[in-house]
């Protein structure tokens, strides 16, 4: 799985945590991050998808999977109200959403 599609999995993630009762902040990252505002690989504001990849760069070859690099950057990158929807997504989520994801991108 390359950078682009770990972003795109991680918006996805954090996507399905939002509801109307969700922070301002959430909202607005939410917003900055969206992937599939333009055809290109990025994200409606670049600097959140070049922060990404950057912090791939420095961080990914670390990570044992995709979770464990999407954790970390969020850990690290991230402020707490990103931080807190993302760790209300277990691990057995993210597989299972992992898994759609992948056979999608095969089709």
């Amino acid at each position: 799985m390359n950078t682009y599609d770990m972003f795109i999995m991680m918006f996805y993630a954090l996507d399905s945590r939002y509801d109307e009762d969700s922070p301002e902040e959430f909202a607005n990252f939410l917003s900055s991050a969206n992937p599939f505002l333009f055809a290109d690989e990025g994200s409606a504001v670049p600097y959140v998808y070049s922060e990404f990849k950057e912090a791939y760069q420095k961080y990914g070859k670390n990570a044992s999977d995709e979770y464990s690099f999407v954790s970390l950057f969020i850990d690290t990158e991230c402020d707490l109200v990103i931080k807190k929807a993302f760790s209300e997504i277990s691990r057995e989520e993210w597989d299972e959403a992992l898994e759609i994801y992948k056979a999608n991108l095969k089709k």
